[in-house]
């Protein structure tokens, strides 16, 4: 039967951006708390903590759970923010500015 309720089947496509493996061997897990408390800590701004975001995302981009890209087309931008590809290959981010 190729009809379901009465139409035509299509094929599923997912979207073209939001959808990366999960983390399932929590090797961001550690970046991803701190930048979560640091939420807390400011009320939800997330302002207050791009460091830890920006963070976050290389650590995720070093270890190919999303693609590479650079942070400024992420919407992340400022001095410190780096190419992901310009990081040698399992070199650490630098280090965030805590609060």
């Amino acid at each position: 039967m190729s009809q379901a309720f009465g139409g035509p089947r299509s094929q599923a496509k997912g979207p073209e951006k939001g959808v990366f493996p999960l983390d399932h061997f929590a090797e961001c897990r550690e970046v991803a708390r701190r930048y979560l408390a640091c939420l807390d800590a400011h009320e939800q701004n997330a302002s207050r903590c791009v460091e830890l975001s920006k963070e976050y995302l290389q650590c995720r981009m070093e270890r190919d759970l999303m693609a590479q890209q650079d942070l400024s087309q992420l919407g992340l931008t400022g001095p410190n923010v780096q190419p992901a590809s310009s990081l040698p290959k399992g070199a650490a981010p630098p280090p965030s500015v805590k609060e």
